[in-house]
């Protein structure tokens, strides 16, 4: 049920960019400023926010990562090197590539405590007149995606040029790529980095998604070297 609650504030400058938000968006004031207080929401009282006296300042992105480092990745990543048939003219990947990694992953998970898995080429050539391929990759593991009532959402990884997040905004990225990122989430995280490249996923209130978007045993692969930003999922 809504609650409508009035406050009042002399600081223009704040009001300022709430205004210029609210234009460059075409949504109202109102809207931007409950948009902005539904994302800062869960980790208010948990993550140590500037205006708690002797707190140590922490970004959401920092807060978050250090989550995902204690609790839902678990701490040794896994190489893998493989070599596959290829049919595909150029960097993107066959039914025969995707169902070989997804096999070797299912069998990974299926016999350990892993629940998800996240595939990332760090080195990949193609011959397309030998009909072959082979490539060296990085096996995040993870030990659930959830933690409490916060959910990583590993199925929304996109690569972002690193240059990219250094001059813009994450948001300002994700529109210029058309990526949506209209969906309610806290922040965005780096996961890893390969070449100038970050995999970047959305840190989301559980209760803002579905019970089926939260299923565990998914496998994510990402293939830097096709030059697209969006991932390669499976």
């Amino acid at each position: 049920m809504p609650m409508k609650v009035t406050f009042s504030t002399n600081d223009i400058s704040t009001m300022s960019v709430y205004k210029e938000v609210s234009r460059i968006k075409k949504r109202s004031v109102s809207f931007v400023i409950r948009q902005t207080l539904r994302e800062a929401a869960p980790s208010l009282l948990k993550k140590q926010v500037p205006f708690l006296s002797g707190a140590i300042k922490k970004t959401d992105s920092e807060f978050y990562l250090d989550i995902w480092k204690n609790h839902i990745q678990m701490s040794n990543d896994i190489l893998d090197a493989m070599n596959f048939k290829n049919n595909i003219i150029g960097q993107r990947m066959g039914h025969l590539e995707r169902g070989e990694i997804m096999g070797k992953l299912n069998k990974l998970m299926n016999e350990s405590e892993i629940k998800n898995t996240i595939y990332i080429y760090i080195e990949r050539k193609v011959s397309y007149a030998k009909r072959f391929g082979s490539g060296i990759s990085t096996i995040l593991s993870l030990r659930k995606t959830i933690h409490e009532g916060i959910f990583f959402d590993i199925k929304r990884a996109v690569l972002i040029p690193i240059i990219e997040l250094i001059a813009y905004r994450i948001d300002s990225v994700l529109e210029k790529n058309c990526i949506d990122f209209s969906f309610p989430h806290i922040c965005w995280i780096p996961i890893y980095y390969i070449n100038d490249k970050a995999v970047m996923i959305p840190v989301i209130r559980r209760c803002d998604v579905s019970s089926l978007a939260q299923s565990e045993g998914e496998i994510i692969i990402i293939n830097p070297f096709d030059d697209a930003i969006r991932n390669e999922i499976n």
